[in-house]
């Protein structure tokens, strides 16, 4: 388990606000995740990355963590082994 690259954190920075945070029609004018710019700006976002025949017990480690430090979201990311 190791930080995700610099790559995958500005694609997930660029994902988070040119869509997460847009206001949608089909959403009555709201956004899809209107806490996840915040969030991010806020470094309150943990990316990970795992290898796939470690998810399990990777995950398990990374909830725990996440939910004891008190940030507000947590993005997952599986990388092809």
């Amino acid at each position: 388990m190791e930080e995700c690259s610099t790559t995958v954190k500005d694609s997930i920075k660029h994902w988070v606000l040119h869509n997460l945070a847009v206001p949608q029609n089909i959403l009555g004018g709201l956004p899809p995740c209107p806490y996840a710019s915040e969030a991010l700006l806020k470094k309150q976002i943990s990316l990970l990355s795992i290898q796939p025949e470690n998810i399990f017990s990777d995950v398990e480690t990374s909830l725990s963590q996440f939910l004891a430090s008190g940030k507000k979201m947590f993005l997952l990311i599986v990388e092809k082994g």
